[in-house]
């Protein structure tokens, strides 16, 4: 049976150090040429994804968790918040020392210390691993203004702020969707993602299923954090990587080794898609 197979990309395709393992090329080569369909399910933006993983020859993309998504270069989909949100929620966390993140379909908006975050060692309050070639990846695409419209925004406050994720889901949670992203930087607090309300990966893996005409019970998910749990939910086979976090193995069918340790390779033979 050719099965639909999504797959986040932080934390499952590819490591900290932003590093794809070699079993995970191969095994993602194999389903491919089994005749499986394999689409890229993350809360990046187009812009931020690497060209090896193109290469690999993945059939579709949904990005900015769920807001996005496009088959065979096409766009299926696009779901960009007005201007009026955009501007409210700048002046939010402008007022409130926040730095941010907007991302558009083919334009990445960042504002203040952000992109400081992933030039920091993680001894000096960045992220973990080695993070050069994404800021090389972006730079192309990055556009210091304010956008007009934008897809989703992740943002990040000092460590020292009294202001972080619980208050930004205070001021617009009932609104907007509010998660915490995949990335932990030391010296701020845990970055944030936001989104239009209802708005997930689920949503996204929902409208590719209906796209191609197949069941969501037959689909299969792979994830590793918070901005997953929807999509682990919503299919018939959701999978969590063995580094997962922020409880999203309670959603999941089973638990596949880490990313690290052939967990994508070890998961696709289980689910019978590669020998």
């Amino acid at each position: 049976m050719k099965r639909l197979v999504f797959l986040d990309v932080d934390g499952t395709l590819i490591n900290g150090n932003q590093e794809i393992p070699g079993s995970a090329r191969a095994a993602i080569r194999e389903a491919l040429a089994a005749g499986h369909t394999l689409i890229i399910c993350t809360g990046r933006a187009k812009p931020e994804i690497y060209p090896f993983l193109w290469d690999l020859g993945f059939q579709g993309f949904i990005g900015c968790n769920g807001a996005y998504g496009d088959l065979g270069g096409e766009r299926i989909f696009a779901d960009l918040m007005p201007a009026s949100d955009v501007s409210e929620i700048c002046s939010w966390l402008e007022e409130n020392g926040a730095a941010w993140l907007w991302q558009g379909t083919d334009t990445l908006y960042p504002h203040g210390f952000f992109l400081d975050v992933f030039k920091q060692d993680e001894s000096e309050g960045g992220v973990s691993g080695d993070w050069s070639g994404f800021l090389r990846q972006i730079e192309p695409a990055l556009d210091w203004s304010v956008p007009e419209r934008a897809l989703k925004v992740t943002f990040v406050f000092p460590k020292d702020s009294p202001v972080g994720m619980a208050e930004a889901v205070e001021r617009f949670g009932d609104r907007f969707c509010i998660l915490p992203g995949s990335l932990v930087p030391g010296g701020f607090h845990d970055m944030s993602e936001l989104t239009a309300k209802g708005m997930s990966k689920a949503v996204g893996v929902k409208a590719f299923a209906k796209h191609l005409g197949v069941d969501l019970s037959d689909v299969i998910a792979f994830g590793d954090s918070a901005n997953d749990r929807e999509m682990l939910e919503a299919v018939g086979h959701g999978i969590a990587m063995g580094n997962h976090r922020d409880g999203i193995e309670e959603v999941a069918a089973w638990t596949t080794r880490s990313v690290d340790d052939d967990g994508l390779a070890f998961g696709f033979r289980e689910l019978g898609l590669i020998k």
